[in-house]
């Protein structure tokens, strides 16, 4: 491994020592031989060698840090010189000066190559264990072992020293030399490797490496062998503070002063009885050999830890990018395609209710047919993208799983009568309770099931069952199980089914049509709630799919509404929209003006914000993606204006379909988000609820639909009518003085938005749906920042209206229990 780029290399600033010019040269040679003098004189007097020899350690590192292998021979020649020179030093013969000398060199060359074979060798490998093992193997023992045979030797034969004593001395000061001088000089001259850049990094720096020779100067004082471990904990700290460059600087340090004191009698290795310098220098030598040992691994271990911690960081950054990359990926597929398809299905739908002869009717049929299956196609790869991120998210609300089953019934009975099947919902002998969970994403897997069930049946019946069963902890299990009488298929084909893109054959494809992910979508959506899918089947005789999930008990919820309310059902609107596609526009104008509605069109942010300036309307509905000023930004800067539409409800109308996208959306000031292609019935739905919930209505909501008179019903079953009127009286009460708190609470949103949250709750518990409308208003209002005058003005209203419709349904109640 290497700190630089493989590219960069030739151009990164080298150590000036390493340079093979005559400059390099010179300054190596003077190093080499200062080195080798510092390490003599301490012992010259005694004649002994010396206690660490950081001379082969310099001349490592600058053939480690020479590159190629015809640069590392380069310093070979000043070392020689070097060497020599420190040995005459000694007053040595010329031919044992210069055989020692060659004994050095040919160390550090036997050294540089083997730790530069097989993947190579750098100061960022001191970084990792692996490399610091390699690195203390070669260069702490097996270099140095050589060395010292071959000097121990030459000392012998020329009758100076006997071999085993010469060549102990020699090894032991050899690799500490070469253990702390060469990744001093790898770090300090490697860029990756040095210190922190920065005052106080080099202050502490410079003051953990100035304290160690201070310590041991007064350890060495009191000469007592335990009084030696205490320098320990400052190298430990040192390797934690500062890292390998502070490391090597202390141990370095450390042999210095060591060395001199020892040599001179002081320390804990003067007391030793019977000991001379020699043997004085070797205790000390395996002191060094420990604090070497002890330190030199941990600052490695904490450096590759902050290496993996810089790499996860940067593998998280890359991952963040990449994902928000796909999210602009997926919503600008969704707008590109969607954006068209609103225009293909729109025109689709205003030609299918114009007159057409049979023939034209066929053909906008299949048109629409074509459109609506490739929007499925369109959102199935999407969810399939959502799940494998883990961003689509489950709601978790209060629903009736019988009326789930029977959307899917609604959903599908036309397409299983088109090929003369019959479609068969059994639910279990009692009608199920409530359930808690997310009933879209449920409807979507049963529907599914139902619509793979009707494809690949050609005659008989498709059965949808559904039961619960009540475990512990209030906890329900829901089971669902689809029954077909179709084509089956083999156990091999079972196995290929629940495969991304696969279908049970290839033929299926082509024959049936499918992108292969429904059934993963399927699978992995019941796995997000929990819960586990399986598959009986037998070619000819059919299929059955089994999916269970366990889901908590909900409260029990109002029936909806058999029939939306349509566009003509809505109140004359003034309506103001922006879009930069003018087919877009065309739609949407004679959809909404057909039915009653008045349409003023813009092309842009701009042009909206202009128009809504001057001219008040009901209605605001506006594109995303438009050039010059984009529907947020309008949306945004709208809501921050005083002008008369400051509080108008907004409906985004985009094809960015992704989660995130539309909380940002909402965040910004819009009331609902719907996706393109527009659905009629969808945003008719839309338009009334927030027409109801921001009371424009002139008359406030209608008593008859200001309570839900079902869901009361349903709610107190057999409770007397006084004590059930008594509930609704003191409902009525709260909402009157949740009413007066929020009218104090304005100028705190977050305590109105408080309130408004415990209202909803507590209307719609009681049926009282214009007020819990309200109320979801007033909180998103309160959420936003938004004012919170007109959606109170609405609230007060539906008060009113509430209280009016109780004492209507109480006078129905009597009047029907009198009859």
């Amino acid at each position: 491994m290497s700190c630089i780029p493989e590219d960069d290399r030739a151009a990164a600033p080298k150590c000036p020592i390493c340079d093979p010019g005559t400059l390099g040269g010179a300054m190596l040679a003077a190093l080499l031989y200062f080195a080798a003098v510092a390490a003599i004189v301490p012992t010259r007097e005694n004649g002994d060698i010396a206690a660490v020899w950081p001379a082969n350690g310099i001349l490592l590192a600058a053939m480690l840090q020479a590159g190629r292998p015809a640069r590392r021979l380069l310093p070979a020649a000043p070392a020689v010189v070097a060497g020599a020179a420190a040995n005459l030093l000694l007053g040595m013969p010329v031919g044992m000066a210069l055989g020692l000398a060659a004994c050095n060199v040919s160390e550090a060359v036997l050294a540089a190559t083997a730790l530069r074979r097989g993947s190579g060798f750098d100061a960022a490998s001191l970084l990792t264990m692996d490399g610091l093992a390699r690195f203390a193997g070669i260069a702490g023992i097996l270099a140095p072992m050589l060395a010292a045979s071959a000097g121990a030797a030459i000392v012998a034969l020329a009758g100076d020293a006997s071999f085993g004593a010469t060549w102990w001395s020699w090894y032991v000061g050899d690799a500490l030399g070469l253990l702390t001088t060469v990744p001093f000089f790898l770090c300090w001259a490697s860029p990756c490797l040095r210190p922190r850049r920065g005052v106080w990094p080099a202050l502490e720096l410079a003051a953990l490496t100035g304290s160690v020779p201070i310590v041991t100067v007064l350890t060495f004082t009191q000469q007592h062998m335990p009084l030696m471990f205490v320098i320990f904990p400052l190298l430990l700290l040192t390797a934690f503070r500062s890292g390998l460059p502070g490391v090597t600087a202390t141990l370095l340090a450390l042999g210095i002063s060591a060395t001199w004191l020892t040599t001179h009698g002081q320390g804990p290795m003067a007391p030793i009885p019977g000991a001379g310098t020699a043997e004085r220098l070797l205790y000390l030598q395996l002191c060094l050999v420990v604090a070497v040992v002890s330190t030199l691994p941990v600052a490695a271990v904490l450096a590759e830890r902050e290496r993996l911690a810089r790499h996860l960081a940067q593998a998280r950054r890359t991952a963040e990018v990449a994902s928000r990359a796909k999210d602009r990926f997926l919503a600008a597929m969704s707008h590109e395609i969607r954006t068209p398809m609103t225009a293909v299905l729109g025109m689709a739908d205003l030609l299918a209710g114009t007159s057409l002869d049979p023939t034209q009717h066929r053909y906008v049929t299949n048109v629409r047919r074509s459109g609506r299956l490739l929007l499925a196609i369109i959102d199935d790869i999407l969810d399939f993208m959502r799940l494998g991120s883990g961003e689509l998210r489950l709601e978790r609300v209060d629903f009736d799983p019988a009326e789930v089953v029977e959307r899917v019934r609604s959903s599908m009975q036309v397409k299983a009568a088109e090929k003369g099947l019959v479609l068969d919902i059994r639910l279990g002998p009692a009608r199920p309770p409530a359930l808690r969970g997310d009933p879209r994403r449920l409807e979507q897997v049963l529907l599914n099931l139902v619509g793979n069930a009707i494809k690949f049946t050609e005659k008989g019946e498709v059965v949808v069952r559904l039961a619960t069963e009540p475990v512990a902890d209030g906890t329900i299990r829901l089971s669902c199980s689809v029954q077909d009488s179709g084509i089956g298929m083999s156990e091999e084909e079972v196995r290929r089914l629940f495969r991304p893109f696969s279908q049970a054959h290839d033929g299926i494809g082509r024959r049936f049509g499918g992108t292969g992910l429904g059934l993963v979508i399927c699978r992995r959506l019941i796995q997000s709630m929990g819960g586990t899918i399986q598959v009986e089947s037998r070619p000819g005789r059919g299929s059955i799919f089994r999916f269970e999930v366990m889901l908590e008990r909900g409260r029990d919820v109002a029936p909806a509404a058999a029939v939306p309310p349509g566009l003509r059902d809505l109140p004359p609107l003034r309506v103001l929209l922006a879009d930069d596609a003018p087919l877009n526009r065309e739609l949407l104008r004679d959809m909404l003006v057909r039915h009653g509605h008045e349409v003023v069109q813009t092309e842009n942010g701009a042009e909206f914000l202009e128009r809504a300036a001057r001219e008040r309307f009901d209605l605001l509905l506006l594109d995303i993606q438009m050039p010059v000023m984009d529907g947020e930004e309008a949306i945004r800067r709208l809501r921050a204006d005083s002008g008369p539409n400051r509080h108008a409800p907004a409906i985004a109308l985009t094809a960015n379909v992704v989660e995130a996208d539309r909380r940002r959306y909402l965040a910004a000031g819009m009331d609902r988000c719907l996706s393109k292609p527009i659905v009629w019935a969808q945003l008719s739905a839309t338009i009334a609820a927030l027409l109801a919930a921001d009371g424009r209505e002139e008359d406030g909501p209608d008593p008859k639909t200001a309570v839900d008179w079902s869901f009361v019903a349903a709610t107190f079953g057999d409770m007397p009518v006084e004590r059930r009127d008594s509930y609704l009286a003191r409902a009525l009460a709260e909402a009157r003085a949740s009413l007066g708190e929020l009218q104090e609470q304005q100028a705190d949103g977050q305590a109105a938005c408080r309130t408004a949250h415990r209202l909803k709750g507590t209307a719609r518990s009681f049926g009282l749906v214009a007020i819990g409308a309200c109320a979801e208003a007033i909180e998103r209002a309160a959420a936003t920042g938004s004012d919170l005058r007109a959606p109170l003005a609405a609230l007060e209203r539906a008060v009113t209206t509430t209280a009016a419709a109780l004492g209507t349904g109480r006078c129905d109640q009597k009047g029907k229990g009198g009859a």
